[in-house]
């Protein structure tokens, strides 16, 4: 499914006619008085749905897989989406009628002459601080995301949003053994790659050199697929490096896709058009340099990280001279009684470095922070039916999944073919839900699953450290200490840690020195008044001061920042225009 293929379409509610200017890959089923219009492929019985669809949230809720619905029935429009948001949708009522569209600059740009439409810079401002928005917010005072598990409904000239399906933490699986609960995350993910596959036998894996995507090649395995891998890189030598030594086991055709070293300034307007303005559009890597089969199967491992390798879960990192370490401890939520205030200023996707006691001024500070943490509360007020704080905090981090920042990537990889997202799936989604949270923490159950799928695999080195990838944060932190004694002693390359500059992501720091497209850029940037106007409340004489201390090489980890930043920046110029 070409998840970032544009469509646009219009609901009149006067005369109840559908108008779609652009109608992407939109399927029309008929029948009898019902027209219903489908993106994506649910697992449905179509029969039973018309007969079922109306008021039956315990119906709506068992439709698995990545779907946005539309149904006209009896004078109505309904519109349902998944429960992971896969396709984005936004929408906006102008008098009598009902702009919808996946992209929201088209929407913005189709509607901003009908109607008086105010960018929020507090909005702009909330995004600079976790690199997504959250709820159904976008950057102006008019258009609405469509939240996750939704009913539209669409009536005498009104709106109205119901909810069929809300996330149940039971923790179920909590005494269970840890083999127990990984050949269960085993069963349930070749269920997964079985329904977004169906009766094909051919697939494609875009394959890293970290753990989600090998325990899904490792699934691919065991389910006799035919495969082929892609895997991206500046070069060589660090992802295609160790993904190579999986493949080269079972002799699976294995292909090295080239980023160009000036892949971060090349297509910008593209990419923002791709992006949505949701995403840093600057971080789009997988530029679609080799077209696949529009049929071909894509597969790649996103969500598996936060989901099953509890890559969010709030931790504290041992620091040695002021850097973290690779050891890391839990932390109980039910020790903070704030759970949307601590997440306010501990999420680990926040913006690397940006405080706001350093970057909006002392006058507006008090005023603006109670102003984005009461956005916050607005968003999840829904987390009061939660009981444990452990569970708000998941619920904070999967409401509106395709809202994540690295959903961009998932976007991109759909241009290549058929993209399916593997950890979408209702059953697999399930079994997180009932997941207790230490068997997640530190990769604890994929490490494990991936020992029992397929032990050859778990035992070749990671490209995120060189080390066996099921070694534990524990094992990393004291086999890191030796490891630099023992290249001390020997001088031999084998003992140390791969280098960023062969990673997938590059230094941002690094492309900011190195292009002056983004010099040039970043220095207009702070020097407009129009954008200094708008965003009023920010200290950009300190934001000079920083991209000048960090292109003479006095401070370091600012890249993020000012490139998250000159994104906002070419956005809020494409909507003005």
């Amino acid at each position: 499914m070409d998840k970032c293929k544009d469509f646009f379409f219009t609901y009149n509610t006067k005369s109840r006619n559908i108008k779609f200017y652009i109608k992407s890959n939109f399927k029309e089923v008929k029948k009898k008085k019902i027209t219903f219009f489908i993106l994506g492929k649910p697992k449905i019985d179509y029969r039973s749905f018309f007969l079922k669809f109306q008021n039956n949230k315990n119906f709506l809720k068992k439709i698995n897989g990545e779907f946005l619905m539309m149904v006209k029935y009896d004078k109505k429009i309904l519109i349902i989406n998944d429960r992971f948001t896969s396709i984005p949708l936004y929408y906006v009522m102008i008098k009598d009628e009902i702009f919808f569209s996946n992209n929201y600059i088209r929407l913005f740009k189709k509607i901003k002459n009908k109607a008086i439409i105010k960018l929020l810079p507090e909005n702009f401002l909330e995004f600079l601080n976790f690199r997504k928005l959250h709820g159904d917010k976008t950057f102006d005072d008019k258009i609405k995301f469509l939240n996750y598990s939704s009913i539209l409904k669409i009536s005498s000239r009104r709106i109205l949003i119901d909810r069929y399906w809300f996330p149940n933490f039971d923790d179920k699986y909590k005494d269970k053994s840890l083999n127990f609960i990984s050949n269960l995350l085993i069963k349930k993910t070749l269920n997964s790659i079985s329904n977004k596959i169906e009766t094909k036998k051919k697939v494609n894996l875009f394959l890293s050199g970290g753990l989600d995507t090998r325990f899904i090649l490792a699934a691919l395995i065991k389910l006799n697929l035919q495969i082929k891998c892609f895997t991206f890189g500046f070069d060589k030598k660090g992802e295609y490096k160790y993904s190579r030594l999986l493949t080269k086991i079972f002799k699976i055709k294995h292909y090295f896709m080239k980023i160009d070293k000036e892949e971060l300034i090349k297509n910008c307007s593209l990419k923002l058009n791709l992006s949505s303005g949701m995403y840093n559009h600057y971080i789009n890597f997988f530029n679609c340099k080799k077209k696949l089969n529009t049929d071909s199967i894509i597969l790649h491992g996103h969500g598996f990280d936060y989901l099953f390798q509890g890559m969010y879960l709030p931790n504290k990192r041992l620091k040695v001279y002021n850097r973290d370490t690779y050891l890391k401890f839990p932390l109980d939520m039910n020790n903070h009684n704030d759970v949307i205030k601590y997440y306010f200023f501990n999420s680990s996707y926040k913006t690397k470095n940006f405080d706001l006691n350093k970057y909006v001024k002392k006058k507006y500070r008090k005023k603006i922070e109670k102003k984005l943490i009461f956005n916050l509360k607005k968003d999840f007020k829904e987390t009061s039916k939660l009981r444990d704080n452990n569970h708000k905090w998941e619920y904070i981090l999967i409401k509106n999944l395709s809202r994540h920042y690295s959903h961009i990537d998932v976007l991109s990889i759909s241009k290549f073919g058929n993209e399916k997202t593997i950890s979408f799936d209702n059953e697999l989604f399930d079994f997180y839900l009932s997941l207790n949270r230490n068997d997640r923490f530190d990769g604890r159950i994929m490490r494990n699953s991936l020992k029992i799928l397929n032990k050859d695999f778990s035992n070749i080195p990671s490209a995120n450290h060189g080390q066996k990838i099921i070694f534990s944060s524990k094992r990393l932190f004291f086999n890191s200490i030796f490891r630099k004694i023992f290249y001390w002693l020997s001088k031999n390359k084998k003992y140390l840690h791969p280098k960023n500059e062969n990673r997938t992501f590059p230094n941002l720091d690094d492309q900011i020195k190195q292009f002056d497209y983004l010099k040039k850029n970043i220095s207009l940037m702070l020097k407009e008044k129009n954008f200094r106007d708008f965003f009023y409340f920010l200290n950009f004489e300190k934001f000079e001061e920083d991209f000048h201390s960090l292109i003479r090489g006095r401070i370091k980890g600012k890249g993020q920042l000012l490139i998250l930043l000159l994104h906002l920046y070419k956005l809020k110029k494409r909507l003005d225009f």
